[in-house]
């Protein structure tokens, strides 16, 4: 009967082992995860920003060409 309390608690710590080292990878691959996400959200808000100013540019190059062309015809 002892026997197989000790048999049946080791086999527990086993399992209590091996369940912490998965909820241990797992919070790891969750912090990569966390980590590669706020990079990309970075990136994209860097990209958009860069996006916003080249239309900016193009607006401001084609207004520059339409009063260039203006002053030419007067």
């Amino acid at each position: 009967m002892i026997e197989q309390i000790e048999g049946r608690n080791s086999k527990l710590k086993e399992e209590l082992v091996t369940t912490k080292e998965q909820l241990n990878r797992t919070l790891l691959d969750k912090d990569c995860l966390d980590q590669e996400l706020t990079e990309q959200g970075e990136a994209l808000r860097k990209s958009e920003m860069l996006n916003t100013e080249l239309g900016m540019l193009v607006v401001n190059k084609r207004r520059g060409g339409l009063i260039l062309c203006r002053q030419r015809t007067f």
